[in-house]
């Protein structure tokens, strides 16, 4: 595994590990280099421009996501969740003493087949082998940029987390936030995608969100988002 800016190692409450346990959780690199797919970075724009640019101005780490914080969540639980929620409502709400037949998928659920949940897992489990480079061509939104590696290790030097923080902010923004992206997992169709983003505001602010997708007409649309981990 390449490097981690250290700012991504700095939230609390429970989640602080150190790099080199990044590392030993994560398992040996491959050698080489290794750039994300065009297929990827088409998620990558979808989910920047929709998802992270409205929040404010943000960094996106340069590499992707390897981390334990990307693989906090289990796809067969995060679809019976999905259930639960539907559905639970309308039993509380049937007249006592009744009989009530409860399909498993509704038409305003998003579900995603079995065999596809079963590919994604599998492809996402082994792109998280290494990090790859993302690049900045897809960032189209202005108030998006890349944080490269120096640029961040020059602010978060490990000395003060607070202090660092503050110079960040700063620098670049009160509300601006660093995100981290994992490595998009599809079905063998790429009808179907996901991804974990995670997201560092300040010391002890931190969170992470796991997003699904479906490749429409119109391109790649964001259907699903469920919280991960928060600090």
């Amino acid at each position: 595994m390449s490097e981690r800016i250290p700012w991504l190692l700095l939230v609390c409450a429970g989640f602080c590990f150190s790099a080199s346990d990044a590392r030993a959780q994560a398992g040996p690199s491959a050698q080489g280099p290794c750039v994300v797919e065009k297929s990827e970075r088409d998620v990558y724009a979808t989910v920047i421009s929709e998802f992270i640019a409205g929040t404010s101005a943000a960094f996106i780490d340069e590499d992707t996501d390897k981390s334990h914080f990307a693989t906090e969540f289990n796809l067969e639980k995060l679809a019976l969740q999905d259930q639960v929620d539907f559905l639970y409502p309308r039993l509380l709400a049937a007249p006592k003493g009744s009989v009530l037949f409860l399909p498993r998928i509704t038409p305003e659920m998003f579900s995603i087949p079995t065999k596809a949940r079963a590919e994604m897992s599998a492809d996402y489990e082994a792109k998280l082998s290494q990090s790859c480079k993302i690049g900045g061509a897809l960032l189209r939104a202005k108030n998006v940029r890349i944080a490269r590696r120096a640029e961040m290790n020059a602010i978060f030097d490990r000395s003060d987390p607070h202090t660092e923080w503050e110079k960040f902010h700063k620098r670049y923004g009160e509300w601006t936030t660093i995100h981290t992206l994992s490595r998009v997992a599809f079905d063998r169709t790429q009808t179907f995608a996901m991804l974990c983003v995670n997201y560092y505001f300040n010391q002890g602010a931190a969170g992470g969100k796991i997003l699904f997708l479906k490749h429409e007409r119109q391109g790649w649309v964001i259907k699903r988002i469920y919280p991960t981990w928060t600090t």
